[in-house]
């Protein structure tokens, strides 16, 4: 009985080495590729305008004194001379008419006893400044998704075994 058991056993292996056998494999792969971009602008814009104000002034004051006219000299008012009255020395006496020439006044005939001239001046200015301030934010995306799908079989059929005399070929 050991002999048939050994026998049958070297049988199957025998039997099992010749047996045709089909290998086949399949394999899937899957490749998600994405790729995200993002852009962001910041622009702060900030303005200073001088509002400045700045006014000047100049006022002349003049005061002109005369003396009180004096008797017996008569005031010629049409430029003429007086061919009538006798003319006294021509050194100019108080209360003789004298003309005087005043800068931005013009010219001034009479018996002057004093000129005074005040000139007063001003500058204002009135401080001032604006502020403009602005800012503006730009964003920008982009994505991108890729899919990559791979599908791999492969099969494997056994080799084929010559028998004796036959030139075909046959699978066990």
């Amino acid at each position: 009985m050991k002999k048939i058991i050994a026998l049958v056993w070297v049988l199957a292996l025998l039997v099992s080495c010749g047996t045709a056998r089909k290998v086949q494999k399949t394999q899937q792969e899957v490749r998600i590729d994405s790729t995200a971009t993002t852009k962001e602008t910041n622009v702060k814009t900030d303005k200073f305008v001088d509002t400045t104000r700045t006014q000047h002034g100049k006022v002349t004051i003049t005061e002109i004194e005369f003396y009180p006219p004096t008797p017996g000299i008569a005031v010629d008012t049409t430029g003429a001379a007086d061919s009538s009255k006798p003319e006294r020395a021509s050194k100019p006496l108080p209360g003789n008419p004298a003309n005087v020439n005043l800068q931005d006044v013009g010219n001034i005939k009479g018996a002057v006893k004093s000129i005074k001239q005040t000139v007063i001046e001003s500058d204002v200015e009135e401080k001032g400044e604006n502020k403009e301030s602005s800012e503006s934010k730009e964003t920008e995306s982009a994505a991108n998704v890729g899919r990559n799908e791979t599908n791999v079989q492969q099969s494997q059929e056994p080799t084929p075994t010559l028998t004796d005399g036959d030139t075909s070929f046959t699978y066990h």
